[in-house]
């Protein structure tokens, strides 16, 4: 069973802002798509197959989310299988819940240990809803025919409504044909596209060589600076997992792929354990003195001490996808304060191990030379 239609790749070059992540994979015509179409197709024939076509709908989603969510599980169940781990059951049927976890589990020696996957994306439904009606917009304006300038376009805001693109496209498309074909394009008056709490600048500077149909109008693109708070988004998905099954019969690992554009490891740790801050005392003889220490905001550390003492450990990575699989690692993060210690797991990957209060890296392989993949895959 393939994932991809058989059909003509007709698809050139990268991938428009509205084009869905399925979409461009199934339609590209790169040599480097053709070989994640390959690695996910072999990928899913490991897979169970009573479980193979529900998988393979969810990786066909017209839903970036959803197909995000299924190759990420698709990518645990090859990382549990490569090193040696076996597969009990897929959606292991549990007695006191109807909620079932991804994966039950047993090491080579026969410890067994439930597997969860979450994906954070750092963002509400509303933001997400909002980069998509942007995305859509940002696309109009590419495909407007600028044979003779190309297009600086500065973006401020996100539409709370969708655009209305014949509008957009039609004031954009006259603004061009009254530029002048000439390096005096670029002091012309910018045009300007407000609408629904966005707002879209463009620019233009004069092509040294016109503009091949199909290309992209757009040559500069900046938008507004994201900000941001340590392990936005991480903590959230933790949260919501860390106890959704209820007391378990074997230790119990969540998953976790951060795809914000910044996250990092120790957004992973600070989800975990609390975000960092500095604790500053004033002595008696009135000095100051100041340590590093973490807020009580952490799946595994709250107010009270600690907190979701079933959730046995963490496995987390970054904005994985079928085209970043071969730059990408992971780390296993073990809580020091659950009630189900995880026995000896190898994954493969980093392991971040509470010993005498702090957290003990030990360097593991990277995702590349786990699934044996080449340099610079795909």
């Amino acid at each position: 069973m393939s994932v991809f239609d058989d059909i003509p790749r007709d698809l050139t070059g990268g991938k428009a802002p509205d084009e869905t992540d399925f979409g461009y994979l199934n339609r590209s015509d790169r040599v480097e798509a053709a070989r994640v179409r390959a690695l996910v197709d072999e990928w899913v024939s490991h897979y169970p197959a009573e479980h193979r076509a529900a998988l393979v709908a969810r990786l066909r989603s017209s839903i970036d989310e959803a197909h995000e969510s299924a190759f990420f599980e698709l990518a645990l169940h090859e990382l549990l299988r490569v090193t040696g781990h076996t597969i009990l059951a897929i959606e292991p049927k549990l007695d006191h819940t109807p909620h079932s976890p991804d994966f039950l589990a047993a090491t080579p020696e026969g410890a067994h240990f439930y597997m969860e996957a979450v994906t954070a994306t750092a963002k509400s439904r509303e933001q997400v809803a909002a980069d998509k009606r942007l995305n859509v917009a940002v696309a109009a304006i590419e495909r407007v025919s600028s044979p003779a300038h190309f297009l600086d376009l500065h973006v401020e805001g996100k539409p709370a409504h969708p655009i209305r693109l014949r509008h957009l496209r039609g004031a954009l498309a006259a603004w061009i044909d009254s530029l002048p074909d000439s390096e005096e394009a670029k002091n012309a008056r910018p045009f300007v596209y407000e609408a629904h709490g966005a707002k879209f600048e463009v620019r233009a500077f004069h092509r040294r060589q016109r503009r091949e149909p199909g290309g992209s109008a757009i040559g500069i693109r900046s938008m507004e600076p994201l900000w941001r708070t340590p392990g936005d988004g991480i903590r959230e998905s933790l949260n919501k997992k860390a106890g959704r099954y209820g007391e378990l019969d074997a230790p119990y690992i969540v998953a976790v792929n951060a795809t914000g554009d910044y996250h990092g490891e120790d957004d992973a740790v600070d989800a975990a354990f609390g975000s960092e801050c500095v604790v500053i005392t004033q002595h008696p003889d009135g000095t100051f003195s100041e340590r590093m220490d973490r807020n009580p905001d952490g799946v595994w550390w709250g107010n009270a001490g600690p907190r979701n003492t079933g959730l046995s450990a963490v496995l987390s990575t970054e904005r994985l996808s079928p085209w970043s699989i071969g730059q990408r690692r992971a780390r296993l993060i073990r809580s020091p304060y659950t009630s189900a210690p995880l026995p000896p797991v190898a994954l493969g990957v980093d392991e971040l191990n509470p010993e005498d209060g702090r957290l003990v890296k030990s360097a593991g392989a990277s995702f590349a030379d786990i699934f044996g993949l080449p340099d610079g895959w795909p």
